[in-house]
């Protein structure tokens, strides 16, 4: 869980978007720029089953928690529904990430320009997560 915690913190920049969502993203840019790493954007909830089961696999094996680490600047943002107008306007930023379902991942460059968008569907196996799966798509978007 450190590497959750550890990677939601907020980094310093010099102009805040009106839309938390959107300048959280904004200052993980900011830190994969001044890192040479992409943003691993996760769009979901608590409300979402599946979102709470990648975290906690994520979590859980600690050689794909570190790769993460060493090439990404990892949030998790908070699309609250379709009839939420900072949620809508966070899904354009994300080039309608949303259609693909929950959760789903954003790969932003350091400039902040989304790059990929993976539906997470594709790296399930039975009730969880193949983690060769993740770590390739990780690996090839790094």
């Amino acid at each position: 869980m450190l590497l959750v915690a550890a990677s939601m913190t907020w980094v310093g920049c010099s102009k805040q978007h009106a839309n938390p969502e959107i300048a959280r993203i904004d200052s993980a840019v900011v830190a994969a720029a001044n890192t040479h790493r992409q943003v691993l954007c996760q769009m979901g909830g608590d409300w979402c089953k599946w979102c709470r089961k990648l975290n906690e696999e994520i979590a859980a094996d600690s050689a794909l928690a570190q790769f993460i680490e060493e090439n990404y600047v990892y949030i998790h943002v908070l699309y609250a529904g379709k009839d939420d107008a900072p949620s809508q306007e966070l899904n354009e930023r994300l080039h309608n990430a949303a259609r693909f379902g929950f959760p789903v991942w954003v790969i932003l460059n350091e400039k902040g320009e989304v790059v990929h968008i993976q539906n997470t569907e594709y790296l399930e196996s039975g009730f969880g997560y193949d983690h060769l799966r993740l770590r390739q798509c990780l690996e090839d978007w790094k």
